[in-house]
């Protein structure tokens, strides 16, 4: 098995380099060019001798910009098109890339005469975007399929193009360059234009770009997480399996849970579809003293037709519901585990632990049963937030999300952030919104596993660390680190 050590530091760099863009008349570009490198000199963020930008982080993040100077020299009579290129390029060792955004100094659209004095307000001192959705001219040139050419260009407005496509309006704080992987040398190719005719007042136009590039940030996989790496503020990690994003955080029990229910399977691909765990990256084990295996296969969640070994019943696999994460089978949520294994001529037998889950690799679903003198990990968990010392209700408010919609359960981050996610007997989905359930490992008899239950005060306020239910019923997972 590898071991697998990954730094999660997110950089940003930001890169605050001058880019003038230029409309002139010949007589005075002599002049405005010398005052215009020597402000470039006096602002650089790097020595005067150089036009190079590296900035090395942790990931590394290396950009170069040849040069800052874009000159647009228009005539309406001899060039009334001009363009100029800028090539910029990025080197970046982050396993997740990078991306790269382009802005004004001011958030503004448009170009500006520097030659105008304070009174000038007139729009003729002006040069704007190329026209976008909803722009009075009824014109739009925002997507790259209807872009501007230069034969369509509009004339007293600019734009810019990436690469070979066609020239789109400027929005400040536009993304240019988005990539997934590590780069050497990646190359954004940008070219600035602009069109006038008679009606534009000579001069210089300009305007100053700022350009951000910034690492984006490398998941925290669940199987490769460390116990001190969970702490009581919630945060996101990733089940390599399918790339699910789970928030996770120290309870009061003092354990690791997840606060968000198990998803895995939600994005398979077809009815047939299956996805084949592992031990490299799920709870399971050639160790197991009831099914010591090297892989499990998830049947696909509309596969009706699943018939558990050892079980009579012709069961659901487990079934996805949105916002409120998947519902398994206590067959399907044990990896596997065999309803036959539980000897009930040995009532040390009871409340079986089974030790193998679909819990991600280093996870594991919590204990649960019925014994006086079992402190199962539900039991713990809701005793840690007054459970037997206060009211149902008041510990209720502490467990569940509300609203009981579990919309915010998916995308935020709550603690406990239990839902009232209802559950699956067949075909039929019952009790959402009114009461919840989570499967344990823990096994009562051979057709019945242990689960915590609770619910809200539509149906009278109820909460049991150590109910029970039949294998065959569909129910959500949460899993919790082990340490």
């Amino acid at each position: 098995m590898t071991i697998h050590i990954i730094k999660t530091k997110r950089a940003t760099s930001y890169i605050k380099a001058p880019l003038h863009i230029i409309i002139c008349s010949a007589p005075a570009l002599l002049l405005i060019l010398a005052i215009l490198i020597l402000n470039l000199f006096l602002i650089s963020p790097t020595h005067a001798d150089s036009l190079t930008y590296s900035v090395t982080i942790d990931p590394s993040l290396t950009i170069s910009i040849p040069t800052n100077l874009v000159r647009l020299n228009l005539n309406p009579v001899s060039n009334p098109f001009a363009s100029e290129n800028l090539n910029i390029s990025v080197s970046t060792n982050n396993a997740t890339g990078y991306y790269m955004t382009m802005s004004t100094l001011d958030n503004s659209t448009h170009l500006v005469n520097n030659n105008n004095t304070p009174s000038d307000s007139s729009d003729d001192y002006y040069i704007e975007t190329l026209p976008s959705t909803g722009d009075s001219s009824g014109i739009d040139c925002s997507s790259t399929a209807n872009g501007c050419t230069e034969s369509n260009f509009l004339v007293n407005r600019w734009g810019y193009k990436l690469g070979t496509s066609n020239y789109l309006p400027f929005t400040s704080g536009v993304t240019i360059a988005d990539k997934n992987t590590p780069v050497v040398d990646d190359n954004i190719n940008l070219t600035f234009a602009s069109k006038v005719d008679y009606d534009t007042v000579a001069g210089l136009y300009s305007t100053i770009l700022n350009f951000t590039a910034t690492t984006k940030p490398v998941p925290v996989y669940m199987q490769y997480m460390t116990p001190a790496a969970c702490t009581t503020t919630p945060r996101l990690v990733t089940d390599i399996r399918d790339n699910q994003e789970y928030y996770v955080a120290r309870l009061a029990d003092g354990k690791c849970w997840m606060i968000q229910n198990l998803r895995l399977g939600q994005n398979l691909e077809t009815t047939t579809g299956s996805m084949v765990l592992t031990d490299e990256d799920t709870d399971i084990s050639t160790n197991d003293i009831y099914n010591p295996r090297s892989e499990f296969i998830l049947n696909n969640r509309l596969a009706e037709d699943d018939t558990a070994p050892g079980n009579p019943a012709t069961i659901s696999a487990f079934k996805c519901k949105e916002n409120h994460g998947c519902y398994y089978n206590w067959y399907t949520a044990g990896a596997g585990a065999n309803p036959n294994d539980y000897d009930t001529e040995n009532p040390d037998n009871m409340n079986l632990d089974f030790s193998t889950t679909i819990c991600p690799k280093n996870w594991t679903m919590p204990t649960s049963g019925n014994k006086a003198d079992y402190s199962s990990d539900f039991k713990l968990l809701v005793d840690a937030y007054g459970y037997g010392t206060d009211t149902i209700p008041v510990v209720l408010s502490r467990l569940l999300v509300y609203p009981t919609s579990a919309t915010e359960n998916i995308n935020g981050a709550y603690s406990p952030g239990l839902v009232l996610n209802g559950y699956y007997y067949g075909n039929v989905y019952a009790w959402g919104g009114q009461y919840g359930y989570l499967w344990s490992r823990t096994k009562q008899s051979a057709t019945v596993a242990f689960q915590m239950t609770y619910s809200s005060a539509e149906s009278g306020y109820y909460l049991n660390p150590q109910g029970a239910a039949n294998q065959s019923d569909l129910k959500p997972v949460r899993c919790l680190l082990q340490e």
